[in-house]
């Protein structure tokens, strides 16, 4: 039971801070709220889950616009909505979780299902997709009973798989894409809509194998999600797809050389629980758990926007990753 004992630590420093009105009133920034309701929910603690929820809901209109964390502010502005849809689910709120995906479903595009980054995808305007960004769509709209906005969302993951084939030979990853084919690209798109990798090496574009500290969640979300939407979909063929490109996923990430020792592999160790890879599963989470403070955080400073978050998501996912490999 060492990683829902991690968990349950980590758990009672989140609501020794969420349930001090005079905390709360210093760190006005939804980076602190919007993680630590499911954290609290996975602790089986839902009268407290609600009333953790009901604070974050203070930052239902704005998402992660005005957070310090640029993430959120960004490139990801809807994740908060999100995890406030999945937590509403899970609280059976949902007309909160309807307006939840409602304000998430202004950034897809919906003729292929990708999510876009930083402003709300409007017809025929640049935009520049993101591997992330479509799986938190897949998610959102499976939370929501949007089956069908789930599918064309998870055949887009699938689309950018197949487009980063010969990439991933050479140990190359890449996460965004635009429509708007580029003056200086040469190469041709991929997929039916002919989308252009943007081709750059940095952490928020690529996931290297060779290099160290590679941001992994960006793929092991939507091989997470790809697991969960194969068990939901009516066709043995869509389902082998989603199933069969989640584990091609979490096999280019088991050869990525940082990954049993990063803060950022939390998604993979759940998406390999659920894959049924407990191995790959235990090696990340005994990582994690090895990093926890007596203060109940993962992280070196707790009182940070970043560590707190963080540290309700560790919790969330060491708490499904003890019961999968129960």
């Amino acid at each position: 039971m060492a990683y829902a004992k991690a968990a349950h630590n980590a758990v009672a420093y989140l609501t020794e801070r969420l349930f001090d009105d005079d905390w709360v009133s210093k760190h006005d920034d939804v980076a602190y709220f919007f993680k630590a309701p499911l954290a609290i929910f996975e602790a089986d603690k839902p009268e407290l889950c609600a009333k953790a929820f009901d604070i974050a809901l203070r930052y239902l209109d704005d998402g992660g616009a005005k957070s310090s964390i640029q993430a959120y502010s960004s490139e990801y502005p809807y994740a908060p909505w999100m995890w406030m849809c999945w937590e509403a689910t899970c609280l059976e709120r949902e007309d909160v979780a309807k307006k939840c995906f409602e304000k998430l479903f202004r950034y897809i595009r919906i003729s292929t299902g990708a999510g876009v980054i930083k402003e709300p995808y409007i017809e025929g305007e640049p935009f520049v997709g993101d591997f992330f960004a479509t799986a938190i769509m897949v998610k959102a709209a499976m939370l929501v009973g949007r089956t069908e906005v789930a599918e064309t969302a998870a055949d887009k993951l699938v689309d950018v798989l197949e487009g980063n084939a010969k990439h991933m030979e050479n140990g190359r990853f890449y996460l965004k894409w635009t429509g708007q084919k580029l003056a200086h690209e040469s190469a041709e798109g991929f997929g039916a809509a002919k989308d252009v990798f943007l081709e750059e090496d940095d952490s928020s574009h690529c996931i290297q194998q060779k290099a160290p500290e590679q941001l992994y969640f960006m793929m092991g979300f939507p091989a997470m999600v790809l697991i969960q939407l194969s068990a939901l979909v009516s066709s043995s063929g869509e389902a082998e797809a989603y199933k069969s490109s989640a584990l091609q996923i979490l096999d280019y990430l088991k050869n990525c050389e940082g990954l049993y020792t990063s803060l950022w592999a939390h998604e993979v160790g759940i998406a390999a629980a659920m894959a049924g890879d407990s191995g790959t599963a235990i090696k990340i989470a005994d990582f994690l758990v090895s990093l926890q403070q007596s203060s109940g955080s993962f992280f070196n400073e707790p009182e940070s926007a970043h560590s707190f978050s963080e540290t309700a998501e560790i919790a969330t996912w060491l708490f499904q990753i003890q019961r999968l490999i129960a």
